[in-house]
C-alpha cells in the first residue's frame, strides 16, 4: 500500500509520459527528483525544490524570470507538462553551478492546425541539450521564439540559416 495521493500519481504518470516521448530528457533528471512528483502552478511533473518553482517560469516567456537573478538553488530541477486547454507544452529547467537550462515547447494543439508535434519538440529538445552539453553558457529555448538569451540582453529570434 502506498501513501501516494491521486495528485502525486497523476504527476508521476505525466512525467513518465514525458520520458516516454522525449527520452533524452532522462539523462538530466536527478534521481531524487523522480520521487518528487507534484502539481505546481497548474503543471504536473517532478520538481526538486517546490518552494523555488515560480509559476512565472512555465510559459513562453518564462526564461525571463528563470534566467534572471532570482535565487534558484543549485541542483534545482523541474520538468513536466503544462496543459493550457487548447494546447499542451513540455517544459524542463534546471540549474547546475552557475548555469541554467530552460526549455518550453508546444507539442500538441487541439483548437487549430499547427506544426506542433512530439517529433518536432524532440528535435528542438535535442538541439537545446546539445548546446547544454557542449557549451558553457545558459541555454533557453521557447517554442514560439527559438533560442533566447539572458533577459538583460535584447532578445530576438535568431535569423534562419
Amino acid at each position: 500500500m502506498t501513501n501516494e495521493t491521486n495528485e502525486e500519481r497523476r504527476s508521476r504518470d505525466v512525467f513518465a509520459y514525458c520520458l516516454a516521448h522525449w527520452p533524452a530528457l532522462g539523462r538530466y533528471v536527478p534521481v531524487e527528483a523522480l520521487a518528487l512528483a507534484r502539481r505546481i502552478a497548474g503543471s504536473d511533473g517532478v520538481c526538486t525544490h517546490a518552494d523555488a518553482a515560480a509559476p512565472d517560469f512555465v510559459n513562453s516567456r518564462g526564461f525571463e524570470k528563470f534566467l534572471s537573478d532570482l535565487p534558484v538553488p543549485d541542483g534545482f530541477f523541474w520538468a513536466g507538462i503544462q496543459n493550457r486547454g487548447g494546447s499542451e507544452y513540455v517544459f524542463a529547467m534546471w540549474r547546475v553551478g552557475t548555469r541554467r537550462f530552460w526549455f518550453y515547447d508546444q507539442y500538441v494543439v487541439y483548437m487549430c492546425q499547427s506544426d506542433a508535434s512530439h517529433e518536432l519538440t524532440a528535435t528542438h529538445l535535442a538541439e537545446a541539450l546539445g548546446r547544454w552539453d557542449t557549451g558553457t553558457e545558459d541555454v533557453a529555448f521557447s517554442g514560439p521564439w527559438g533560442f533566447r538569451k539572458r533577459p538583460e540582453e535584447r532578445m530576438y529570434k535568431e535569423p534562419p540559416s
